[in-house]
C-alpha cells in the first residue's frame, strides 16, 4: 500500500498541510502517516522571554506547559485520526520529542510523498524542532516531496 506522510513542527497545526495530504491518501487509495514533532525547550526565538524565565524558575507553570503541550498534540493527533476513520484512511500516527534529522528521516523511508508546510516558521513556532530544518528534511528525504503553501 503506498504511504503519504505528513509532519507537523512544533506547536501549530496548518488545515491546508493535513488536507492535501489527506486529499492525495484519498486519490491513491494510500494510507497516511503524521507525525507530530516538538521540543521540549520552550524557547521560540533563542531569547529569555518572561514566559520562559517564569518556566525555568517555577516548575509548576513547566509542568501546565508540558500538560498544555500534551493536550493540545493529543488534539491534533486525534483530529488527523477522526479526518482519516471518516475518509476511510488507514491512519497511523505518532509524537516525536526532541528527534534528530536521522530518526524522521528512518520514518520516511517508505513513504511515497512526504507532505511539508512551506510558510511555517520553526523559529517562530512554539516549541517546534531547530536541531534541523524542513528544508534539510526536503533535501535529505528519499520519497517525492511536495511543499504546501509554497506560493504564499
Amino acid at each position: 500500500m503506498k504511504t503519504a506522510g505528513v509532519v507537523f513542527n512544533g506547536i501549530q497545526f496548518p488545515f491546508t498541510l493535513m488536507d492535501q495530504a489527506i486529499h492525495w491518501a484519498k486519490e491513491n487509495k494510500a494510507a497516511l502517516h503524521a507525525v507530530f514533532l516538538f521540543s521540549s525547550n520552550n524557547s521560540s526565538n533563542g531569547f529569555g522571554s518572561p514566559e520562559e524565565t517564569l518556566l525555568t524558575e517555577n516548575p509548576e507553570a513547566r509542568q501546565e506547559t508540558e500538560k498544555s503541550t500534551d493536550s493540545f498534540l493529543s488534539h491534533q493527533r486525534k483530529l488527523v485520526a477522526d479526518t482519516c476513520d471518516v475518509e476511510k484512511i488507514v491512519c497511523i500516527t505518532e509524537i516525536r520529542k526532541d528527534p534528530t534529522i536521522e530518526e524522521i528521516l528512518a520514518i520516511t523511508t517508505n513513504w511515497d510523498i512526504l507532505f511539508l508546510d512551506a510558510i511555517s516558521d520553526p523559529a517562530g513556532a512554539l516549541q517546534a524542532v531547530s536541531s534541523f530544518s524542513m528544508d534539510d528534511l526536503m533535501e535529505m528525504s528519499a520519497c517525492s516531496v511536495a511543499w504546501v503553501n509554497k506560493d504564499k
